[in-house]
């Protein structure tokens, strides 16, 4: 996996960050987003949507074919916020960051 993390940041109009979302390419044609976070007072006004599109059209100027990323299986919103804009579950690792700490895995091609 690359070494370059490459964040974009969302901000209001008085340039308080209000989002943002991370991103490393590998040289096999896969991104991985390890980090989408919208403040609380932003949320479910379609920030994350704009700022996860924003990035995937990112990635494919950038020539990658698929993006993955991993979600802790107790975040029903965050599954809910991805299977909605057209991720789907790859698999699951269990224990993965510890006992009892599931992730889900999920991915999107952008081919």
């Amino acid at each position: 996996m690359s070494k370059n993390l490459d964040i974009l940041i969302a901000t209001d109009d008085k340039g308080k960050i209000v989002g943002y979302i991370s991103s490393n390419n590998t040289i096999f044609g896969a991104a991985y987003i390890p980090t989408v976070a919208v403040h609380p007072t932003h949320q479910r006004s379609g920030l994350g949507k704009k700022i996860l599109e924003h990035k995937l059209k990112v990635l494919r100027e950038q020539n990658m074919r698929k993006v993955w990323l991993l979600v802790t299986r107790t975040n029903i919103p965050a599954i809910t916020f991805y299977l909605k804009n057209g991720f789907v579950i790859e698999g699951y690792l269990k224990d993965h960051t510890g006992p009892g700490s599931d992730e889900i895995l999920f991915s999107r091609f952008l081919i």
